[in-house]
């Protein structure tokens, strides 16, 4: 029975490494999480909260495939006991498919370089270049994914921006268009001011022989004075209404003007 239940020397010593792993992705999603997990834990080979975070996953090959997401970062030795665990939970048939293609590899490695660099070294140094197109890949990924992130919230942010300034800028636009209304009925009144003003000058300024025929007693033409001096201080009114309204519309054309350079310098902010 011993000898029926030992392994060939070289099958034990074969390592399932992560190049191996990689090439059988497909394959390793198809256990299911629910399998192995409990043993994962109880072997502290993932933390509760780590399987609380795999087991959110609706999927269920999803589930596997964030745990070989771990699994793939970690050390040799820890892939060497998580491949004892599948092999102990029922599935020993696709760790043995692996660790035949380790084998097939080691073999193939070994007789290629075997009277350069012995066999631990040659190990390690594949550890290490894997390591190293690993960290490359997922440094490029990493990047992309910045690019994207930062494109996103650079477009939302513009959105944003271009909203809040068109919709403060069509506020001034209105103050200004009613103030450019007001300022034209000003304009108005004060040409009918002027008007009656040179009306009635005409007959204040009347001859005294002339006026008696216009003006009939000295009461009527006090009045005229009296409503000459109204005219005037309308006209007054009228003048200082006009020029605030004048000032309150160049306050608001450079207020626009002041807006749009704002928008622009915090676009270009932006963009940078």
């Amino acid at each position: 029975m011993a000898e029926k239940s030992k392994k060939p020397k070289d099958q034990t010593e074969v390592k399932i490494t992560k190049s191996v792993m990689q090439n059988n992705w497909g394959r390793l999603k198809e256990i299911r999480f629910t399998d192995i997990v409990d043993t994962l834990i109880e072997r502290y080979l993932i933390s509760i909260d780590e399987s609380r975070e795999f087991r959110g996953k609706t999927v269920e090959h999803q589930q596997m495939e964030a745990l070989l997401y771990v699994v793939f970062k970690k050390s040799q030795d820890y892939l060497d006991k998580f491949f004892a665990v599948l092999a102990e939970k029922g599935y020993n048939h696709i760790v043995q498919i692996l660790k035949d293609q380790a084998a097939k590899t080691s073999n193939r490695d070994s007789k290629l370089d075997r009277d350069v660099v012995p066999k631990k070294s040659l190990s390690l140094i594949d550890e290490i270049k894997e390591m190293q197109v690993n960290f490359h890949q997922l440094q490029m990924k990493a990047m992309q994914d910045l690019f994207k992130l930062l494109k996103r919230d650079q477009s939302e942010q513009m959105l944003e921006l271009r909203k809040h300034f068109e919709s403060v800028i069509e506020e001034k636009l209105t103050d200004l268009r009613q103030n450019e209304e007001k300022l034209r009925e000003a304009e108005k009144e004060k040409q009918r001011l002027k008007s009656c003003l040179q009306e009635l000058q005409k007959k204040l300024d009347l001859k005294p022989e002339r006026r008696r025929d216009t003006v009939k007693t000295n009461k009527e033409f006090k009045g005229l004075q009296r409503e000459n001096d109204r005219l005037i201080r309308e006209m007054d009114i009228a003048m200082k209404k006009i020029k605030k309204l004048e000032h309150d519309n160049k306050s608001l054309r450079d207020e626009i003007k002041e807006i749009h350079r704002k928008q622009i310098g915090m676009l270009e902010v932006i963009i940078a």
